[in-house]
This record gives structure tokens, sequence and C-alpha cells, in this order.
């Protein structure tokens, strides 16, 4: 198996897929344990209106938010990756259940799964593919990664762990937060499976990503018949957090990437993203993966930027090679 660059374009290894994508969504988030990150009581103070309105859509599935973390730095971990015993990408269930019913694992299931949780993560930092594939499902292949895993693996550094449930449906789900690279905040439901004594992880449910910091979300969206655009325009000054919130209203599973270009001239885009003949490939192949977000049909997410760099982006849809321009500018001081 080739080995997969921690940077550069992307190409990808084909696992089986499994069945349908799930759809649920935890109802109540409990307490995050931090790992040597500094805690803040007080919640964030966002800087525009507009995150306030946006995170509005969200609110509803969630009772409570794990506490954020404070400009975390990446600081990927490394440990030994222990293969398990299942097959490569095998299908768990075809249809995954819903994440709405929520009992407190036992201590010994607990400490199971988050020591899998970190088994995973292990494997994922060290890009060994082999031993990977054996650790996950192959709905996580088609619900987080649409089918293929990725050459380009962003590293993970493991900002906490939360509260461990079981569900209705047998699974076990850990909260954890995380950096996907130096600058994507994800919070998520982590979702394993028994198969045989192993823990396989079989679904990562996303929630609403709210790290500490003055923030600014530009919002962007997709239709089966319009390719991926930033309705209001894709330029930000400068915010500690920077949320991209996508809206897929087609009536496919979309995977979008984001790319850093470089701090160049944020008033020429590099690529005509008004071409219909603008594909992926066509990304510079300097370009730097900085995250990456998969929407099923219908669904809302979000890539979370923590001190995003001065410059320009590309938004990919790599469903069809579609490209949206995105730059962050110098910060913008008003005096009151």
């Amino acid at each position: 198996m080739a080995e997969a660059p921690l940077g550069g374009r992307p190409r990808s290894w084909v696992l089986a897929q499994a069945g349908a994508r799930g759809t649920g969504r935890q109802e109540g988030m409990g307490r995050m344990v931090h790992r040597g990150v500094q805690r803040f009581a007080v919640p964030a103070m966002f800087g525009v209106l507009a995150i306030v309105l946006a995170f509005s859509v969200f609110a509803s599935s969630i009772s409570a938010q794990l506490e954020p973390v404070a400009s975390p730095v990446a600081s990927p971990q490394t440990g030994e990756c222990v293969p398990g015993a299942g097959d490569a990408g095998s299908a768990v269930a075809a249809t995954p259940v819903a994440v709405d019913s929520a009992t407190p694992a036992a201590t010994d299931v607990a400490d199971a799964v988050t020591a899998a949780a970190d088994n995973v993560i292990n494997c994922y930092n060290a890009v060994d593919v082999d031993g990977l594939v054996t650790l996950i499902s192959g709905n996580l292949v088609a619900d987080k990664f649409g089918g293929a895993l990725p050459e380009t693996l962003l590293p993970y550094t493991v900002l906490g762990y939360g509260d461990v449930n079981t569900y209705e449906d047998g699974r076990v789900g850990v909260q954890i937060q995380y950096l996907a690279g130096d600058y994507q905040y994800v919070t998520a439901i982590w979702v394993f499976v028994d198969m045989d004594g192993d823990y396989v992880l079989d679904e990562e449910v996303l929630q609403t990503s709210q790290p500490d910091g003055d923030a600014v979300i530009k919002g962007f969206s997709v239709a089966d018949d319009l390719p991926v655009n930033f309705a209001q325009g894709g330029t930000t000054s400068f915010f500690e957090v920077v949320s991209l919130q996508g809206n897929n209203t087609s009536t496919t599973q979309r995977v979008f990437e984001l790319y850093y270009l470089g701090a160049v001239d944020t008033a020429t885009p590099v690529v005509d993203a008004t071409d219909p003949s603008t594909a992926a490939q066509d990304v510079p192949g300097d370009a730097t993966l900085v995250g990456v977000v998969s929407l099923a049909a219908g669904e809302l997410g979000d890539i979370a930027l923590v001190n995003a760099a001065i410059g320009n982006y590309l938004l990919v849809d790599t469903s069809d090679g579609t490209v949206a321009n995105f730059s962050v500018t110098e910060a913008v001081e008003v005096e009151i």
C-alpha cells in the first residue's frame, strides 16, 4: 500500500462502501475533559451578530455545548498503531440508526472506546493505511470521505474527550474535539460498533464547532443546478474564528475541500471560478489542504478555522470539481 503525504494534492484509495448515510444528531452534550489545554468558563463573545443567527439553525438539536478551547495549537499525537482483526472497509450496518437515545456507558466500555479512538488517531496520523482500514467501517468511509480514503490526511490534534454513551442500536459514542491540520476545529461524536471484541469506528456525527474567539461566518451553498458559491461574497477580514457554513441543497452527498493558495493579491483570484470548465485538477500543485467537510443531501455543516492565515483560499466541491474563491484579509481596526 502506497504511503500518503500530509500535504499537496490528494489522490484516493477506494474502499468498500456501505449503505445510506446516518442522519442522527446527539441530544445533549456533556463535560469535556481537556488534555493540557487551557479551559475557559466564560462563553465565547462573538464579533458579529451574524454568528448568533447562523448558529441558531443548529441549536434546536443541542441542549448544551462542549466547553470550547481557546486558541488551540496543532500538536498531532503519536503512538503505536495497533491493527484490528476486521476486514478493510467492511460494512457494519447498511443504515446506521440515528444517535438519538443515549445512556451513559459503563466505565470499562468508556475506557475501551476512548482507547479505540486514540488508536484510530495513531494509525491516521502515522498514515498507516493498512492498519487504519481495519479500524474503520465502510459506513465511516462513505460518510466522512465520500467512499474513498484520501491520500492527503490532515493530522489530528486531540483537544479532549467528553462523555461516552451507548445507543439503542448497540453502538457506543464518545464526544471528541480535535484540530484537523493546523486550522480546522472539529466537534463531533465518534460512534463505534463492537465487532468480535474490537471497537470499530462506524460514524462521525458532526456538531456545530464553536471555538473561543471573535468570529465571523461566511455561508456557501451548492445545488443540483448550481455550483458551489459564496452567496454574500467570498472575502472576510481576519477574525480569530472564520466559519465557512455550508448548505448542501442538492440531492447527493458532497465532500468539500478547502485549500490555502498563499498570501497573494486577494483582489485577483488565482482560479477563475466563473469558468464552467474549471475543475479540481486546476488547483495549483503547491496548494495546501487546510479543511474538509462531508455533507449529505440537505445537510448543513461547517469548516471552522482558528487563526486562519491571511491570503487566498479555494473551496473545491470534489463531486464535480467546481470551485469557489475565498480570501482572508488583514484585520480592520475600528475606532470607537
